[in-house]
């Protein structure tokens, strides 16, 4: 079987030598309500220029984290708005974590902003010294925050106050994703491996010989997804990994460039499903990441998830899509 690696152009415009055509970036949001069997558009409000980076979910609330700041819209409407009562000039928003009535929003160069009333008024979180937070999860009561160079912190007051997971990590670590299996805290370095917190040694040790940019988790499984690499899976929080296979159903061999070693950009799970983002589409799992299948009914050809929203009763996805002009 031949591996061909696509290429996933990340600026927002790009130059084609050989047909010497521009291509550019377009961006849309897709919802699922048949557990990814099929999608449908769901971005109007959200400007087509601007890049969704991450989902949240609060009560019947949905926010999508961009380029160009922070959207909302409830389960009943066709439509996102934009948030208002962050600052005008506030960065990308990379990141969205939601706790009891609070939202957590990480930004690429301001910090974090919370809200305390579940988006109608915003305070930058002052107690947390970083400007670049690239992963927020919340879990059994606690928060965790991911950083560009300073490690993994960690919050039991709802933000008011942190600590700095940090023993043990190499340096300059910048912390890619954080997943939670079996009561155990992982972290995706980008190129520097898996690091396990371990609450009796009090610091973090490397966790198999995996390399990945994102994980997830579903049910007892860790999911991680690598770039490139392929997406691969642990049942034994870490000790041991295989690699994803593609799954006979879809019929068309569309998982030659996912499972060969083709980048995979951003992975979204729950205790049933599990979506993960490769260069050439959306692939969707049903067994906790062991089989990958395409998904394919309403979405672009040729567009990579970039963010997943992943519920009992609902899918989001973002997508990046290269258009020729």
């Amino acid at each position: 079987m031949s591996c061909l690696k696509p290429f996933l152009a990340s600026a927002a415009l790009i130059l084609s030598v050989a047909s010497a055509t521009f291509a550019s970036e377009a961006h849309t949001v897709f919802k699922s309500v048949d557990n990814g069997t099929s999608w449908v558009a769901y971005d109007t409000g959200i400007p087509k220029t601007t890049r969704t980076n991450a989902f949240g979910k609060l009560g019947k609330m949905l926010f999508a984290g961009t380029d160009s700041g922070l959207f909302f819209t409830e389960r009943s409407s066709q439509s996102w708005k934009a948030i208002v009562g962050l600052p005008t000039k506030l960065s990308r928003i990379i990141s969205i974590a939601t706790a009891g009535a609070n939202v957590f929003v990480g930004t690429d160069g301001n910090g974090m902003f919370v809200s305390t009333d579940k988006g109608e008024s915003w305070t930058r979180n002052t107690s947390l010294q970083v400007k670049k937070v690239r992963a927020l999860l919340f879990e059994h009561g606690t928060l965790y925050a991911g950083t560009d160079t300073d490690g993994v912190f960690v919050s039991d007051d709802y933000g008011i106050s942190w600590h700095n997971l940090m023993g043990g990590l190499p340096a300059d670590a910048q912390v890619f994703d954080l997943a939670m299996v079996k009561g155990k805290l992982f972290t995706a370095l980008y190129a520097k491996g898996l690091y396990a917190w371990q609450d009796g040694g009090n610091c973090w040790t490397k966790s198999g010989n995996v390399r990945p940019l994102v994980l997830a988790s579903s049910r007892d499984t860790l999911i991680a997804g690598h770039n490139p690499g392929g997406l691969y899976w642990s049942d034994n929080a870490g000790v041991s990994w295989r690699k994803g296979t593609g799954s006979s159903v879809d019929g068309v061999s569309p998982l030659r460039d996912l499972l060969c070693d083709a980048p995979v950009w951003e992975a979204g799970a729950n205790d049933k499903l599990a979506f993960a983002g490769a260069a050439d589409g959306i692939y969707l799992s049903t067994d906790h990441g062991r089989t990958w299948m395409r998904s394919r009914t309403g979405l672009p050809s040729n567009g990579p998830g970039i963010a997943f929203l992943v519920t009992p009763d609902l899918v989001l996805a973002a997508t990046t899509i290269v258009q020729s002009e």
